[in-house]
C-alpha cells in the first residue's frame, strides 16, 4: 500500500510540474526575426541620391522597432544573422513560405517576417490656397508614398499566419521626416493588425493613444487621426515618464492627425510626450 501511495504521489507531482512548465512556456513571448525585405521599387527622381538598400534597411528597422513594442514577440537582433542572411534570395523568401519557414527554423526562431517594398516616392507638395498653406504649417510641404507587402510566417507550421498589403502616404516638414513617418505608420499598422497563432491581437505594452508631434502655444498635434476613434471635445491625458503632466481637449480630427487644446498642465508639454485616453 505504501508503495502505491509513493507511486501516486510521484505521478501527481509530475503532472503538476508539467502543468506549471506548460503554463510558463505559454507566457514566454514568441521568438521572431524580421528578414531583409525584397526590393521591387524604383526610386523617384527626388530620391536619386538615396541608395535603395538604405531604404530597405530603414523600413526593416522600423518593423523591428514596432515588434519590440509588443509583449507578444521576443525580437531577435538582425545583426546576429547578417552574415547568414545577406546572400539570401529575398524574393524567394517572400514568395516561398515553406522556404522562409525552413530558414527560420534553422535559425532557431518561431516566426519570421518577410516582405517586399513595391513603391517609394517622396515629393514636395505645392500648397496654393490659404487653407493648404495653413495645413502645410502643421503637416509639412513633403509627402512620402510607400507600398508594402508583408507576411508573418509561422515556422513550425510552415504557413503564412498573416499577409498584409499597405499603400501609405504621410507628410513631413522635410523629405526625410515624411519618409520616416510613412515607414513608421506602415510598420505600426502591420503589428497592430496582426493576429497571432492563438487568434489574439498582439497587444501593445503601452496604453498610449498617440504621441505629441507639434506644440504651438496651447495647441498640440497628435500623430493619430480617425483611426484612433477620438471624438470632438474628448479629454485626453498627456503623460511623461508614467506621470500625467497635462490635459487636452480634442478640437479637430483629421485622417492622419488630431489637433487638441491644452487647458491644464503641470509641466511644459513637449513633442514626444505620450497621450492617453484614461488614467
Amino acid at each position: 500500500m505504501k508503495f502505491w501511495r509513493i507511486c501516486v504521489s510521484f505521478i501527481m507531482t509530475a503532472i503538476c510540474m508539467t502543468t506549471l512548465l506548460a503554463g510558463s512556456c505559454g507566457a514566454v513571448p514568441k521568438s521572431l526575426l524580421v528578414m531583409p525585405l525584397d526590393k521591387a521599387f524604383t526610386l523617384s527622381d527626388f530620391e536619386d541620391e538615396q541608395d535603395a538598400e538604405d531604404v530597405v534597411k530603414f523600413m526593416t528597422g522600423k518593423l523591428d522597432v514596432a515588434f519590440k513594442g509588443t509583449s507578444s514577440y521576443d525580437v531577435m537582433e538582425p545583426s546576429m544573422y547578417y552574415k547568414r542572411l545577406r546572400d539570401e534570395d529575398r524574393a524567394k523568401l517572400f514568395d516561398d513560405v515553406s522556404y522562409a519557414a525552413e530558414l527560420g527554423k534553422s535559425l532557431g526562431v518561431r516566426f519570421v517576417v518577410t516582405g517586399r517594398i513595391t513603391e517609394v516616392n517622396t515629393e514636395r507638395v505645392k500648397r496654393g490656397s490659404v487653407l493648404n498653406r495653413l495645413t502645410a504649417k502643421m503637416e509639412g510641404n513633403y509627402q512620402s508614398h510607400i507600398g508594402l507587402e508583408l507576411k508573418l510566417v509561422n515556422c513550425s507550421k510552415g504557413i503564412a499566419a498573416a499577409t498584409k498589403n499597405y499603400k501609405v502616404v504621410r507628410s513631413g516638414h522635410t523629405a526625410d521626416e515624411a519618409f520616416s513617418n510613412a515607414c513608421t505608420f506602415a510598420a505600426d499598422s502591420f503589428v497592430d493588425e496582426l493576429i497571432d497563432s492563438a487568434g489574439n491581437v498582439a497587444q501593445k505594452k503601452s496604453a498610449s493613444a498617440g504621441l505629441v508631434t507639434e506644440v504651438k502655444n496651447d495647441i498640440i498635434k497628435i500623430d493619430q487621426g480617425a483611426n484612433a476613434s477620438f471624438f470632438e471635445d474628448e479629454i485626453l491625458f498627456i503623460v511623461r515618464d508614467e506621470k500625467i503632466i497635462g490635459e487636452a481637449q480634442v478640437l479637430e480630427i483629421n485622417k492622419d492627425y488630431t489637433v487638441c487644446r491644452i487647458f491644464k498642465n503641470q509641466e511644459e508639454i513637449k513633442t514626444g510626450d505620450s497621450v492617453q485616453r484614461n488614467k
